[in-house]
């Protein structure tokens, strides 16, 4: 899932103090309306949640906390798109290879990142922002299903 909606008045200008709100583009009021009405969607269907996981981002872990409730956070899920090349492409794959490991059969595991390590990792470019992209995982392969635009949750 790519956070839900930000306050794009707010830029990021330190990326590597993460706890540092302050320093960070966050969400705005609609995004954490948003990330709450989603995860009280999630519920109302009966949609089953494994492990949840964030970006180390104050954006991120907001959309986890309002939306799941308990997460983990994982720095190898930290924006890319900031960083150079090399370390993009790291990234990228390193989402991939988390997405692999999953054990998850009868729940669903999320992660919730960033635009760029979806499209860098899996070449799926997720917009806007708050879209839930779903992967089916089946054996070794991570298999693109679709993305649920935060506007197309049943109401």
């Amino acid at each position: 899932m790519r956070h839900a909606n930000t306050d794009r008045t707010q830029m990021d200008t330190d990326g590597d103090t993460f706890d540092d709100c302050d320093n960070q583009r966050n969400l705005s009021a609609e995004g954490r309306e948003q990330a709450k009405r989603i995860g009280l969607i999630i519920q109302k269907l009966r949609i089953p949640i494994g492990t949840v996981l964030s970006s180390p981002y104050c954006r991120t872990k907001e959309t986890a906390k309002l939306a799941f409730g308990q997460f983990g956070v994982v720095s190898k899920l930290q924006y890319s798109f900031t960083k150079n090349s090399e370390e993009f492409k790291r990234l990228g794959a390193d989402l991939l290879t988390m997405m692999k490991k999953t054990e998850a059969e009868e729940k669903n595991d999320v992660f919730v990142g960033h635009s760029a390590n979806l499209k860098d990792g899996l070449g799926v470019w997720p917009k806007p922002e708050g879209v839930l992209v779903v992967f089916k995982k089946s054996g070794e392969d991570i298999i693109f299903k679709g993305m649920i635009q935060p506007d197309e949750w049943p109401k």
